[in-house]
């Protein structure tokens, strides 16, 4: 199976392949993105990028090496809890794409991403859910799009949730 991997995304992120990721790197990642598109562009990637930097920069030296980034990666497909086996990481991926695909064409956009998102940030009580879900869907998007079709298809959950749970049993001492 082909599909995004952590490490796929991190060097896709990595341009200068110095092993780790730094501000203006991810900056061009979250441009890439089209996040910087329409009223407040630059805020939004500023945010985006404050955003990144606060999740995966653990250490605070100003930059995301490997570990970081696969250790916090492991979030993106929920329900990949430290003691979950790489079938339930899986079926979390499966679940996710069920729930977010509105149309049931078996890919989710944007729009759909944005939507599934958009409620669980209100709920959580965050101020500017609606642009906050918005450039949480395109990040999501541009970087679990691996085709580039525009769509995050089920294979290509299926194959992070797959490397994600080989990252888990790494960190579990199990591979």
């Amino acid at each position: 199976m082909t599909g995004p991997t952590l490490r796929g995304i991190f060097n896709r992120v990595d341009v200068n392949r110095d092993g780790a990721l730094d501000k203006a790197e991810v900056k061009k990642f979250v441009e890439d993105a089209k996040v910087g598109e329409g009223m407040f562009a630059g805020k939004k990637v500023s945010g985006a990028v404050d955003a990144f930097m606060d999740t995966f920069d653990t250490d605070k030296n100003g930059k995301v090496g490997w570990d970081e980034f696969a250790a916090k990666g492991q979030n993106l497909i929920p329900g990949a809890a430290k003691d979950a086996t790489p079938a339930d990481v899986v079926r979390a991926a499966d679940d996710l794409v069920t729930k977010a695909d509105a149309n049931h064409d078996g890919a989710v956009v944007k729009d759909e991403l944005k939507d599934m998102i958009e409620p669980q940030l209100e709920a959580a009580g965050v101020s500017m859910s609606g642009t906050k879900a918005d450039i949480a869907a395109k990040i999501g998007v541009h970087a679990l799009d691996d085709n580039g079709d525009g769509k995050i298809t089920r294979d290509e959950t299926r194959s992070l949730a797959t490397d994600v749970a080989k990252q888990l049993q790494l960190a579990r001492g199990r591979v």
